[in-house]
């Protein structure tokens, strides 16, 4: 099984034990294992503090002092990240327990550049059940509350576009299809 890396961009809005701590419970309670998932938290102009973090999931913490806005606080993590995948959740989601598994399990082949799921907006519940999309393929683009992306793929594309504030999700997945067809 492949190392992933998630990714949880922290805005200081969510930057509170009982909203990031729901979410971070979620990533704990995954079906995948424990020893192939990565945390890493990116504070968006507040800190991340360090007893947040799941002792069960190594976790890497960097923290902007000012706010930078999702999208570099996303690249920073993928720059920081060590797996071959790379997992996008936002610190006010909780995912279904199996949704690292049900990503994962999308990169049936070497030309899937990313598998994204459904976001059921219940209760701000990411969750992945049985809608997946894979980008090598025409579908619905892939956002970023519930995506998993080859983070070659990521690098080869230059990572998120920086300059925007909103569409970056399918902005990527505009990049990572344009590229799987060119």
């Amino acid at each position: 099984m492949d190392l992933v890396s998630v990714i949880i961009p922290i805005h200081p809005s969510h930057n509170h034990s009982h909203i990031l701590g729901a979410c971070l419970e979620s990533i704990i309670n995954q079906t995948y294992p424990k020893d192939k998932i990565e945390l890493v938290l990116v504070g968006d102009g507040c800190t991340v503090k360090q007893e947040l973090c799941p002792a069960v999931i190594k976790t890497i913490i960097y923290n902007f002092e000012n706010h930078v806005g999702a999208s570099r606080a996303r690249n920073k993590g993928i720059e920081l990240s060590k797996g071959g995948l790379t997992a996008f959740i936002d610190a006010d989601c909780i995912a279904h327990d199996g949704w690292l598994e049900k990503l994962v399990a999308g990169f049936k082949n070497d030309n899937i550049a990313g598998v994204g799921g459904k976001i059921l907006n219940f209760e701000n519940r990411c969750m992945n059940k049985d809608n997946i999309y894979g980008i090598a393929s025409l579908s619905p683009f892939t956002g970023l509350g519930s995506a998993v992306y080859r983070k070659s793929v990521l690098k080869e594309i230059g990572y998120l576009d920086e300059c925007l504030t909103v569409s970056e999700d399918a902005d990527l997945s505009c990049a990572c299809f344009s590229r799987d067809i060119e």
